[in-house]
């Protein structure tokens, strides 16, 4: 195979299906931009993960890092709502990096908007999110009346504004063109369509962001934001999908943090954008993992071993022998898919799933070392590594929750109840 470089093959960072680029898969995807940008929400979606607590200063040390990486764009929460993110608002205004920081708060309480966009004016924050909430049809109503002046009065504070509908999946459609048709008339400078709770899959995620498209496209320097939540499992497909429908700009958090299930994996989008779309995001690819292991060590809450980018099992392979072929390096292809040079990881060969026990595999291992061996030392070197892989390994984290039965437990003994 030709090591000449394709935008499906780049030796050193990918080795992909050419399908991804076929002309008759290009033509489905009509709205597909040239760069989406990937906000980091990791500091405000990572805050509702269970388990899941980063101070503010170690916020600050993975934002100096994320942003050489290539971050841009910051979710810096709802500092009129949460002291912490007041806290984490002030700071990286501190830091004088040139980020681009979004708060956000619910536009319900009429009466205290103003209130609450001074708040963030205070904290000096690049754009204001105002969150249409869907309570019942009449709130809707008084929060769509208020929301020109409420634009208006932003605006002349020198911020542009972004109008979200919370849970806008689950609307009426008729709803859903209601709200975002009638923020475009309000003035608003950017839309962002959230799947709150996760209840969309990827076509009906593509359809509603070429839906939303057709509206934004007339409005030139408007974005069109993704925002995906992940449990049905599907948070990076449904993100790729709104992008394929016409979003250029999109949230991840880093290793999926989030409430419940989490939230789209940024390591993840960025990588496929990259290698499957050939989008630029902007970010220096091999900083990712070192990104990933830092929030992990920072946030004490482990990543699974098989997550793809920065699992532990994400680049390691059982080392196998077939018809005397090495089977951890042989492909007809370049292997693997994603080079793990491509995202700042290395790649190792592992022993301990069944099959790196076999004979041939070990019987490789001692020539290769050029040691003499019987069959008495195959079976001596396998029970050798099976007994390795009975010593305990205990990984501790610090657990930064209790349930609520605990809290009640707990409450009852303190009071005698």
């Amino acid at each position: 195979m030709s090591n000449t470089a394709t935008p499906w093959n780049k030796p050193g960072k990918f080795c992909i299906s050419a399908n991804n680029y076929h002309p008759d898969v290009i033509a489905t995807m009509p709205n597909l931009p040239k760069f989406v940008e990937v906000r980091d929400v990791t500091f405000r979606e990572g805050d509702d993960c269970i388990g899941l607590r980063i101070s503010v200063p170690d916020k600050i040390k993975m934002l100096e890092y994320g942003y050489e990486m290539g971050i841009r764009g910051l979710d810096i929460g709802s500092p009129s709502m949460h002291p912490h993110h007041y806290a984490l608002a002030k700071a990286v205004k501190a830091t004088g990096l040139p980020v681009f920081t979004t708060a956000r708060f619910f536009t319900r309480n009429i009466d205290d908007n103003k209130r609450q966009v001074d708040v963030n004016l205070e904290v000096g924050v690049s754009m204001i999110k105002l969150v249409i909430m869907q309570l019942d049809e009449e709130v809707t109503h008084k929060q769509m009346d208020a929301l020109p002046d409420l634009i208006d009065y932003i605006h002349k504070a020198g911020l542009p504004v972004q109008v979200t509908l919370s849970d806008a999946t689950r609307a009426p459609i008729e709803l859903f063109d209601y709200v975002y048709k009638g923020a475009i008339a309000a003035g608003c400078d950017h839309i962002g369509i959230p799947d709150t709770f996760s209840t969309s899959g990827p076509s009906a995620m593509k359809w509603l962001f070429s839906r939303a498209h057709e509206w934004v496209k007339e409005k030139p320097g408007m974005h069109l934001k993704a925002h995906m939540h992940n449990n049905y499992g599907l948070a990076v497909a449904n993100t790729l999908a709104c992008i394929e429908g016409g979003a250029d700009s999109c949230d991840g958090a880093v290793n999926g943090y989030g409430d419940e299930a989490g939230n789209a994996s940024l390591e993840e989008i960025v990588v496929a954008l990259e290698s499957l779309y050939g989008i630029d995001t902007g970010y220096k690819t091999e900083m990712l993992y070192g990104y990933c292991k830092m929030a992990e060590k920072f946030g004490g809450v482990p990543v699974q071993p098989h997550k793809a980018i920065c699992g532990d099992n994400a680049f390691r392979r059982p080392k196998e022998i077939w018809a005397g072929v090495d089977m951890a390096t042989e492909s007809w292809m370049e292997h693997p898919g994603i080079d793990p040079r491509f995202v700042g990881a290395t790649d190792c060969v592992c022993f301990g799933p069944e099959a790196s026990l076999d004979d041939e595999v070990l019987e490789f291992k001692f020539k290769q070392h050029n040691i003499p061996y019987t069959s008495d030392d195959i079976v001596k070197v396998r029970r050798a590594v099976e007994e390795r892989l009975k010593e305990e390994q205990v990984f501790k984290f610090p657990t930064w929750y209790i349930t609520e039965a605990q809290f009640d437990d707990m409450l009852k003994k303190m009071y005698h109840v």
